[in-house]
């Protein structure tokens, strides 16, 4: 189904795809993580969400935000929906600097939610690479401290 709606996109429905596959977003994070075929509808969903970013660059503020509120977070055998996420994110981050600050922010907020060390490491990459002010720099620095915590540094 979801091949079929991102086939069918066009100027006049995007919108309405993006409604859609903002619910689907948050009915595949409530799934239960036990079943395989979870795994593979939110790979798709995170392969549908693509192809229509790069179709209507427009609607990428649109499902940012939910990919990063619910898609960051899973664990264990769903890793790789996670991992998929951040890295459509980190394409996102460095193809539309317009949103860097946004997906910064972001990802900032979310970072202690990250459980899965490969997502992690890509999410680390993301903040430490697109700091680009002072106040971001701290930022970073803060979100990094947080929830790594104190290092036995001398």
């Amino acid at each position: 189904m979801l091949e079929l709606t991102t086939s069918l996109v066009s100027p006049r429905n995007v919108k309405e795809v993006i409604l859609f596959l903002e619910k689907e977003i948050a009915r595949a994070c409530k799934m239960e993580d036990s079943v395989n075929t979870t795994n593979q509808y939110r790979y798709l969903l995170i392969k549908s969400i693509s192809e229509i970013t790069q179709q209507y660059p427009e609607t990428t503020p649109a499902v940012l935000t939910p990919l990063i509120d619910n898609f960051l977070k899973f664990e264990g055998k769903s890793t790789f929906p996670s991992l998929e996420t951040i890295l459509f994110i980190r394409e996102v981050i460095e193809v539309h600097p317009e949103h860097r600050a946004t997906i910064f922010s972001k990802i900032c907020t979310v970072f202690g939610q990250i459980k899965s060390h490969l997502v992690i490491r890509v999410a680390l990459w993301i903040i430490g690479e697109y700091a680009e002010s002072l106040s971001e720099v701290t930022q970073a620095f803060n979100t990094v401290k947080k929830n790594v915590g104190s290092l036995p540094i001398y």
